[in-house]
């Protein structure tokens, strides 16, 4: 088979690049190695198929280029920035999204939220803000799939359940030959978005075929649960706050991450590592609220290889845990001592997470994240009381890998030509909406090569 353009990896990147393409004329092919959206409702779907894994993820939309992106790594401004965001938003709310923000259009809200700032600055944090969108996560499937039928209608063929086992380009043609188990599919002008769970395989693939990458940081550290109304102040405000700051003594980068209120905790496989993660429903409440809080990880010499680390760190957890989470309150990290199941079920709420083995999260992750952890939530509880006491539980291990870095210069091209990289696993984004941005901006240098400018979507035609 052959076509103008592939798209390998059908996240929020390559579905976004799929989207500006669909209406040039030129010929688009798409290919995941999982299922269709409606079709993924087993436990190893949740990282791979149309929607990526952002889409078995509560879709929170963070529509602000301070939140998943950095632009000077997409060689943007933030105008630019924003044009993107809204356009990518315009996308969303046609395939079924809500067209508003949270707690849109509310001026007590916005006094709040200014108060909310002015109260973390004054303890040397930071409260990242912007609109913000959630699907929910038994919502989700149903947009991915209405943005997979209407590409389909536009022409792109979706070649799902299949893998790229290896990507070659020719020197005579300059094409490039993606070779799965049952054909090959040639391509003129190639974007890999393989997600996070792909990132190790493209890896394998960008060094074989000479491209430039570096290794990037991780971000290390636990899923913490509470009751909801404990963080009820700040997510009646901000349905995703985020804080960001620097940790006591050893000064590394502390975030909060992915907020889910009256959600669920869960667990996740990445590659071969069990991890865990957190999403909300739209129509299915609990009375908890969880959120991550992670340590960012830089390695440099003699050791740079971040993701190796990190493999490390979750080959441990998961020994200490017996192939499950281990949960721990924050009392007996605080007096180092295990978690046993009688505390467990003497916790004035039942946790959301079914499977998990009670231990001493201590001896799973290192020294210096526990201690983050634990100075973590002791400033997080000066910003929100309640957030520190002794029955906060926290479940480990939560590892967010961007460790793979690939210079590129304007829309995303790497130093071979007509490869172009998007999304989380390319380390163009941290999220849905980085990596639906990152995909558009690889698709309008497609174009822009190919001589189709005209059909770059009017609030682009500037970028």
């Amino acid at each position: 088979m052959e076509f103008d353009v592939g798209i390998i990896g059908g996240g929020p990147a390559g579905l976004s690049s799929a989207e500006i393409l669909s209406n040039s004329g030129l010929s688009v092919c798409l290919i995941d190695k999982g299922k269709a959206p409606l079709e993924r409702i087993e436990s190893n779907d949740i990282l791979f198929g149309i929607g990526g894994a952002g889409g078995l993820s509560d879709g929170k939309l963070n529509l602000t280029p301070d939140i998943g992106m950095e632009i000077e790594n997409l060689n943007i401004d933030r105008d630019e920035a924003s044009d993107l965001i809204s356009y990518v938003d315009s996308v969303w709310i046609r395939n079924g999204v809500d067209k508003e923000y949270y707690g849109e259009g509310d001026k007590e809200r916005k006094k709040k939220v200014r108060e909310m700032k002015r109260k973390a600055a004054s303890k040397g944090v930071e409260l990242v803000y912007g609109p913000q969108k959630h699907i929910g996560s038994d919502k989700v499937p149903t947009v991915m799939d209405n943005m997979m039928r209407e590409l389909q209608s536009r022409g792109v063929k979706f070649y799902i359940n299949t893998e790229v086992n290896e990507i070659e380009k020719k020197e005579s043609t300059g094409e490039f030959v993606l070779t799965t188990d049952d054909m090959e599919i040639k391509c003129n002008q190639l974007i890999a978005a393989p997600g996070r769970s792909g990132a190790n395989w493209f890896r394998t693939q960008a060094q074989k075929l000479g491209i430039e990458v570096t290794y990037g940081p991780i971000d290390v550290g636990v899923r913490v649960e509470l009751p909801k109304e404990v963080y009820d102040p700040m997510t009646d405000v901000i349905y995703d706050p985020k804080f960001r700051w620097r940790s006591k003594g050893y000064d590394d980068l502390v975030r909060t991450f992915c907020t889910n209120p009256e959600g669920y905790v869960a667990t996740e496989y990445y590659e071969d590592m069990l991890l865990v993660n957190g999403h909300a429903k739209k129509d299915s409440k609990t009375n908890l609220t969880n959120f991550a809080l992670l340590v960012r990880i830089h390695l440099t010499e003699p050791v740079e290889d971040t993701k190796a680390y990190g493999r490390k760190i979750a080959e441990l957890a998961n020994k200490i845990g017996g192939d499950k989470p281990v949960a721990q309150r924050l009392k007996d990290l605080r007096d180092w001592r295990r978690t046993d199941q009688g505390r467990i079920d003497n916790l004035p709420y039942k946790p959301t997470l079914k499977e998990f083995t009670p231990g001493d999260i201590s001896l799973a992750l290192p020294q210096r994240i526990v201690m983050n952890i634990i100075h973590g939530l002791e400033t997080l509880g000066e910003l929100v009381p309640g957030v520190n006491q002794d029955h906060t539980l926290l479940y480990c291990p939560e590892i967010k890998f961007y460790d793979s870095v690939y210079p590129t210069e304007n829309y995303l091209e790497t130093n071979l030509e007509k490869l172009r990289v998007a999304g989380d696993g390319a380390g163009k984004s941290r999220g849905i909406v980085g990596g639906a941005v990152s995909g558009a901006i690889a698709a309008v240098g497609v174009l822009k090569e190919e001589g189709k400018e005209q059909y770059i979507p009017p609030e682009l035609k500037e970028l």
